[in-house]
């Protein structure tokens, strides 16, 4: 996800043909994306973890996959970048595996604490190395 957002404005200003200004109307779409997206991954994820993971990942990879294609469509990039930040942020809380029955006390296995850190820190590489 990291590496998708530091290419938005080259995007949008050299591909697609938005001004710099409108970059950052562009990315508020992106963050309602992914406050609606973590919303609805929290909800889902209570209901059917594994579930939400394989679709919103599967969703994140239609969506980026697809942005690359009508990158020169102002309409289709805006609706893309909306459902990217949808997509990738709908699987974070399915990645927490911490669910208020884990941290009730219930007979739920306890949660491990590991993961969500290795899965931020997964993506800090990346982006470093990314031009």
């Amino acid at each position: 996800m990291f590496g998708a957002i530091s290419y938005l404005a080259y995007t949008f200003t050299r591909v697609t043909g938005f001004s710099s200004t409108d970059v950052a109307r562009l990315r508020v779409v992106y963050g309602s994306g992914l406050v609606i997206g973590n919303m609805v991954g929290g909800r889902t994820a209570e209901r059917n973890r594994d579930l939400t993971l394989i679709a919103s990942l599967a969703g994140l990879t239609v969506t980026l996959t697809t942005f690359g294609l009508p990158a020169a469509g102002p309409t289709a990039s805006v609706v893309l970048v909306f459902l990217t930040g949808l997509f990738g942020f709908a699987s974070a809380p399915a990645r927490s595996r911490v669910s208020p029955t884990t941290l009730a006390g219930c007979r739920s296995p306890p949660a491990p604490t590991s993961l969500p850190p290795a899965s931020a820190t997964s993506w800090a590489p990346g982006s470093a190395a990314s031009p």
